[in-house]
């Protein structure tokens, strides 16, 4: 649309962000201070889902690497560096590192599937069930697919995933709120506009 209107204006656009540490950090300071405050048993990053089909389109093997093994995400490589599963695994690691969390401390999942079709797993809502029956009592969920608070923040988790949680046996769920208009993620987006002709995801 912006080309269509005005073709001779210059436009720059970021595909992905995943690896921006000013994107990361900006996660790491909203969260940290509810993380520090609340005796939390586990973290959750919950991703937006997408359908398989999605990502098997971008499998850059040919169809050989992606949704291919149960650990096909949990590494970045040619054969999925467009993959969106593989970059919110990457995401949650590295934000995991970030807050001092080990391996075992958190867990990778997405929600807000629809349809029939099958959908990247694992599902949130689902696994919130199996930490309940891990004995995991006090969740935190970050959203990291967002940067703002929206229902599929508010609603599905801050409001069902919390009932959903309770009713299961564990005692708390806390929503870590989104980036929003906090001061890192607007000094984040700045850096991001100004560097976006030489930006590498990569990198």
């Amino acid at each position: 649309m912006v080309r269509e209107k005005a073709p001779n204006l210059p436009v720059s656009v970021i595909e992905d962000f995943w690896s921006d540490e000013g994107f990361l950090n900006a996660f790491v300071e909203v969260g940290k201070s509810l993380l520090e405050g609340q005796k939390v048993d586990h973290v959750l990053f919950s991703f937006h889902g997408i359908p398989e089909r999605h990502v098997l389109k971008v499998d850059a093997s040919g169809g050989k690497h992606c949704l291919k093994s149960a650990d096909c995400c949990e590494r970045m490589t040619e054969a999925n560096a467009k993959c969106y599963r593989a970059q919110s695994f990457q995401t949650a690691h590295r934000l995991a590192s970030k807050l001092g969390l080990a391996r075992e401390r958190y867990t990778v999942s997405f929600q807000s599937r629809l349809g029939r079709t099958p959908w990247i797993k694992p599902y949130t809502d689902i696994v919130l069930d199996e930490l309940v029956d891990k004995g995991v009592k006090r969740l935190a969920v970050y959203s990291p697919s967002f940067t703002a608070d929206c229902l599929e923040t508010l609603e599905e988790i801050a409001m069902r995933g919390r009932e959903q949680f309770q009713e299961k046996g564990g005692e708390e769920l806390w929503l870590i709120p989104s980036l929003n208009s906090t001061p890192a993620w607007a000094r984040s987006v700045t850096a991001l506009a100004r560097q976006a002709e030489s930006y590498s995801p990569l990198g």
